[in-house]
């Protein structure tokens, strides 16, 4: 999978709430503009069943804006994809794809 940046970070949808919910939607930021759904849905699909993905798009140019949603079918599979090393920038080489 290509991750075009220096980074991208994976973190639980909260809602910017205080406390929040534990949730099974994870955010993506950070991906390259080439990142495609079946991609990211791989490779979070190793951690366990994944309902949906969306990947957000410009509606004007139709490119993609680089951050994905994730929705896993389970809250504890959203919690181990985000306390796994799966954001672990070891894992990519230096054009950022997945080794």
């Amino acid at each position: 999978m290509w991750f075009g940046r220096d980074q991208f970070t994976i973190e639980t949808c909260t809602c910017f709430q205080e406390n929040p919910k534990e949730s099974r939607c994870l955010g993506v930021f950070g991906l390259s503009l080439y990142t495609q759904e079946r991609e990211l849905r791989e490779i979070f699909g190793k951690y366990g069943p994944v309902e949906e993905v969306q990947v957000v798009y410009d509606h004007q140019t139709g490119r993609s804006r680089g951050f994905a949603f994730i929705y896993m079918r389970n809250v504890e599979d959203a919690i181990d994809v985000s306390s796994s090393s799966l954001s672990d920038r070891s894992r990519f080489d230096e054009r950022g794809i997945v080794r």
